[in-house]
């Protein structure tokens, strides 16, 4: 017997991810007979409903065979208003109402649930919901809950960390806990834990995906019964940001085909049919693809006003998506979404290289108009060109939300770790030793590349592995490099004859970057990889350090002329360190410009002589020892 026992339908309205909110989007559209059929296709014995704090979806869906009605309980800690969520399963529709009035205190609804004898849940342990989990909570939660759930939308290395926490648990530490927070389990051995799987699913794509197995079982009391006794096991294909991503995508999609009756604009074109196939599961012939349709949307719901930035951006989009499905005739069959089947590893990395694909194209577009305009000192220009970029991040937002979540829950994990004393086989890579990210440039800058040359001298000391990103469409003779991505783009440096600057491809390095679990981000660009590190940075909640050079103004030297455009050389420099945590210099007549020019003293250190020893011992902060309630430490900078 097999059951997804966490899955969503249109009745989960209220959104929790920014970008649904910004456009008014709820949280999913599945309709609750369509969420039963493709969960029967995929070879579901049982099916149920677990909306937000609502059971309309499960009551839609009860008079067919083989359902139960359950719901996903939003609930809090008192002490400090942690959120929690909680799956009860197979309840009526009173015990619905009873649970509404409890479930502002978890302490209340967790009595009330074990008083009922209602089987209930854990879910998604280790994610945090409004950025209030901290160890506490989980430790209190070991103690409430018998029944943990292996989340099929979250990370999977949250999964493992989970079960390793259960693995390392026993008599006598359930024994400090209860007398730590004195809060005695309501259930037996407590400190034995049972597991079910559900996928999380909130846009049809990724229904059963993780799902939960009972092996003999064929109704609804064998399922509760094995729950109980944890007869369970759970099916899970790891889910990743690439999946989390696409789930966005097609919860925006179809929230607007929905909304302006998007099926008026029905065509056949190849662009269309690999849209529609990978952002929504349906049978009949594909409609309008995601992008151009909710700019199109989007672009109506402004009172009439004319955007020319968007439809230039829709056209690009429509134009490049072209170009991408014509380079491989069969990439539109790999998107399709099988109703029978869940989408795979692979179904999530057809999209990715797709949106990569489009995005890189878009970065090139442009790039190449901002160097233009910038090389002709036309500010007002450039400004609109930065301005259109906008444009770009709402079309990967979807990738920078992803990732900055597993970002987090990464975070948390090593936070349990240490807290457990758990193996760290995913804390840090081979022999303990934290990776650093340095974003360089290519310029041909010698005192640059002559730093560059004495870091890698002596790369791995202190327990610190420094590795060099670059981005360039020459060879990298000087140097090893951990590295090279080859460039979106490029544009010449006026006055610098045989240099250029590249346009690096912004979500390869987002993805390769948290693959590596790097620790830190360095760079010493203000240029475009500067740029990328600072976006890579801010995505991943990593810290970005940097180390200043006079000779970055020369970055910008196409900037040449009056003193207007000197200054504004200047605002665009102080504003791009601003970004820095940490700024460090190698001569006090540099720090002295830096704070005549108002940089915060605070923010600048003096690096000695020796670049890479002073570069390793002071600037490089310490991963392994990072405080338990997720503060990041500083530079530990000696005076």
């Amino acid at each position: 017997m097999r059951i997804d026992l966490h899955v969503h339908s249109k009745y989960s309205d209220k959104p929790s991810a920014s970008i649904l909110k910004k456009i008014g989007a709820p949280e999913c559209h599945t309709e609750p007979a369509r969420l039963y059929a493709i969960a029967k296709a995929r070879g579901m014995s049982l099916v149920t409903i677990t909306d937000h704090n609502c059971i309309d979806g499960a009551l839609k869906i009860a008079h067919l065979p083989d359902t139960f009605i359950s719901e996903e309980i939003t609930t809090f800690f008192p002490e400090d208003g942690c959120k929690i969520h909680v799956l009860a399963y197979n309840i009526t529709e009173k015990q619905h109402s009873d649970i509404q009035r409890a479930r502002r205190n978890i302490y209340d609804l967790v009595a009330y649930l074990q008083q009922e004898e209602i089987v209930h849940v854990l879910a998604h342990a280790l994610c945090s919901l409004n950025s209030r989990l901290r160890m506490e909570h989980i430790e209190k939660c070991l103690l409430l809950f018998k029944n943990l759930e292996l989340n099929g939308a979250r990370s999977d290395e949250s999964n493992a960390c989970l079960i390793r926490v259960v693995q390392h648990l026993d008599r006598q530490a359930i024994e400090r806990l209860a007398d730590k927070f004195d809060i005695q389990p309501a259930f037996t051995q407590p400190w034995e834990k049972n597991f079910v799987g559900g996928s999380d699913d909130h846009s049809s794509l990724n229904i059963a995906r993780t799902h939960t197995v009972v092996e003999n079982g064929a109704c609804v009391p064998d399922l509760l019964y094995a729950v109980r006794c944890g007869r369970t096991k759970v099916f899970r294909t790891p889910s990743s940001p690439h999946a989390m991503a696409q789930t966005l995508y097609g919860i925006t999609y179809q929230f607007f085909r929905k909304k302006h009756r998007l099926e008026r604009y029905v065509s056949k074109d190849k662009v269309v049919t690999f849209l529609d196939r990978s952002l929504r599961m349906s049978s009949k012939k594909p409609k309008m693809p995601l992008v151009s349709r909710v700019y199109y949307a989007w672009s109506n719901r402004r009172a009439g006003k004319a955007d020319r930035t968007t439809d230039a951006l829709v056209e690009l989009i429509q134009r490049h998506s072209r170009y991408i499905l014509a380079e491989d005739a069969t990439f539109a069959e790999k998107a399709a979404v099988d109703a029978s089947v869940a989408p795979s590893c692979a179904h999530d990395e057809n999209w990715y290289i797709y949106a990569n694909r489009l995005a890189n194209r878009v970065i090139r577009q442009y790039s190449d108009n901002l160097a233009r305009y910038l090389a002709d000192a036309d500010l007002l220009k450039a400004a609109h060109a930065v301005g259109s970029a906008s444009g770009l991040y709402s079309l990967l937002s979807p990738y920078f939300i992803a990732y900055r979540l597993y970002s987090q829950d990464r975070a948390f994990n090593e936070q349990m770790a240490q807290r457990f004393k758990l193996p760290r086989d995913h804390a840090l890579p081979a022999g303990g030793i934290a990776k650093i990210a340095f974003f360089a440039d290519t310029l041909a800058v010698p005192d640059l590349k002559r730093l560059r040359l004495h870091m890698m001298k002596s790369r791995i000391s202190h327990g610190v592995l420094i590795e060099e990103l670059t981005c360039t469409d020459r060879a990298c003779s000087l140097r090893p490099v951990a590295q090279n991505f080859t460039p979106v783009g490029a544009c010449d440096v006026p006055n610098d004859a045989g240099d250029r600057i590249y346009y690096p491809p912004l979500l390869e390095m987002l993805r390769y970057c948290y693959e590596n679990r790097y620790a830190a981000v360095l760079t010493s660009s203000p240029a475009l990889m500067g740029l990328a590190a600072w976006g890579v940075a801010k995505v991943l909640d990593l810290p970005l350090y940097g180390i200043y050079r006079p000779d970055m103004v020369k970055f910008v030297q196409f900037l040449a002329g009056d003193s207007s455009v000197e200054d504004f050389r200047w605002k665009y420099l102080l504003w791009y360190l601003g970004l820095w945590e940490r700024i460090y210099v190698y001569d006090e007549s540099d720090a002295a410009q830096l704070r005549t020019r108002g940089v915060p003293a605070t923010k600048i250190f003096l690096v000695t002589e020796d670049p890479n020893e002073d570069l390793l011992k002071k600037v490089i902060p310490s991963v392994a020892s990072a405080s338990l309630d997720g503060a990041r430490l500083p530079l530990a900078v000696g005076s």
